[in-house]
């Protein structure tokens, strides 16, 4: 353990890295403590503003009523800085006890050893396997497992789906997108809901905007038939001709069709707008997105809007499963006082909670209660998100960030025009598989 912390530390030391000399310092002066004072405080590594989410609030508050003996202390991070700062608490012996992580970073760290194995735990407390069986979908315990042991376990889910413009498909006479809503379909619409309205050459309102590159990856090899990575074999599919077809397929609505925007990366459009900000100025007919943005469109009177199951654009109606989940730091202070803020979490308190700041439950029964079914929007459009669960793809195992990087860079060469899909794909799955090959 302490040989790969080092060597993760001297990574982040090397030239370019985010690493600062004053956290450094950190690491190499900094002591331990007495950990017999800090037994009565739960250290929590809480990303983005999450502290100030009505939902958490309210956990937060029924924890402390639960356990009034326990102080709770929140260290808010950036999204993008939690993993510098992990590292740095770790090392200079001040580790949170407890840290929310996303799905899609999971796999990199059950490997760094540094996350306590709940096992004991589960296995000496029948409430609490009971519990974890209720987790809707199973799968999505794999997520945070190990070689059998569970290190992480989900406590809320994000499934992607389609949302629309309800206003946009009727002024064009286009049926709303439902079920039987394909390709073809959604093309025909991107095409018909395209406006450039001054003839000035700039486009006024889209039919469509692309999902994000990362969510892309994720989901297009896996509707071609294919995942990223094969989970028996240990090697990479993206170099299948299905999946370089769907992506050609996907992308010629921005590289041949041009009806639809620069497509965005990260969480931010080129036009400096984040998707659900693009599509609440009424300007765009389609969106791919989750749970979490429902919120937002609730909160704007004036938009009318709809959801349908994600779109099936290869042979398969797949889509993306962006969990959240905590793990204890096995280097913290308070073991226990982590694993008591887990079992909470999954509390029926806490996961009938979660949709007041429009997460979705992984507690079935909180799935199916008031609290979840008739919250921001109706029971029919809650119903596509949990029939999308047992389709809904979660990060796959060995898919750490440097290989999801590693294919991204292909892609977006692609997506530019500088190289075809085919070539992307192909060079992608060498460098995949070498790096794979070397953790063998």
């Amino acid at each position: 353990m302490k040989k790969k912390l080092k060597k993760t530390i001297r990574s982040l030391l090397m030239p370019g890295k985010l690493l600062s000399i004053a956290a450094a310092l950190c690491i190499v002066f900094s002591c331990a403590g007495n950990k017999h004072a800090y037994k009565n405080e739960l250290n929590i590594l809480m990303p983005g503003n999450l502290q100030k989410n009505p939902a958490q609030i309210r956990i937060l508050s029924s924890f402390k009523k639960k356990y009034p003996d326990i102080n709770v202390i929140i260290s808010s991070v950036p999204w993008n800085a939690r993993s510098e700062r992990l590292l740095t608490s770790i090392a200079s012996g001040n580790a949170p006890d407890l840290c929310f992580l996303t799905g899609t970073e999971i796999k990199n760290w059950l490997r760094q050893e540094i996350f306590l194995d709940l096992n004991p735990f589960i296995n000496n407390d029948p409430a609490f396997q009971e519990k974890i069986k209720e987790i809707y979908p199973q799968k999505l315990i794999q997520a945070g497992s190990l070689n059998k042991s569970v290190f992480a376990l989900p406590i809320w889910q994000n499934i992607t789906v389609t949302i629309y413009n309800r206003e946009l498909f009727d002024r064009e006479g286009l049926s709303y997108p439902g079920p039987g809503w394909e390709w073809e379909n959604y093309t025909q619409a991107g095409r018909k809901m395209l406006k450039d309205d001054n003839n000035d050459g700039v486009i006024d309102q889209y039919g469509t905007i692309l999902m994000k590159t990362w969510m892309a990856m994720l989901i297009l090899p896996e509707q071609a038939g294919y995942p990223l990575i094969d989970p028996v074999e240990q090697k990479s599919l993206i170099d299948r001709p299905e999946t370089a077809k769907i992506f050609d397929k996907y992308y010629s609505l921005y590289l041949k069709e041009k009806i639809v925007p620069v497509p965005g990366s990260g969480n931010v459009e080129t036009s400096g707008q984040t998707s659900a900000e693009m599509f609440m100025t009424k300007k765009i007919g389609v969106l791919f997105a989750g749970h979490n943005e429902i919120a937002e469109f609730n909160n704007s009177p004036d938009l009318s809007w709809g959801i349908a199951p994600m779109l099936k654009i290869g042979k398969l109606r797949k889509t993306l499963n962006n969990m959240i989940l905590a793990a204890v730091i096995k280097k913290g202070r308070n073991n226990e006082n982590g694993v008591k803020f887990i079992k909470h979490m999954l509390s029926d308190i806490s996961q009938k909670a979660l949709p007041i700041a429009a997460d979705m439950p992984v507690i079935k029964s909180a799935m199916y209660s008031d609290d979840f079914l008739n919250r921001h929007t109706s029971r029919q459009n809650k119903n596509i998100f949990i029939e999308a669960l047992p389709d809904s793809i979660i990060w796959p195992d060995r898919l750490t960030s440097e290989i999801f990087h590693s294919i991204g860079k292909h892609i977006e060469l692609a997506i530019a025009g500088s190289i075809t899909f085919t070539q992307a794909c192909a060079a992608a799955a060498k460098e995949v598989n070498d790096l794979l090959n070397e953790r063998k």
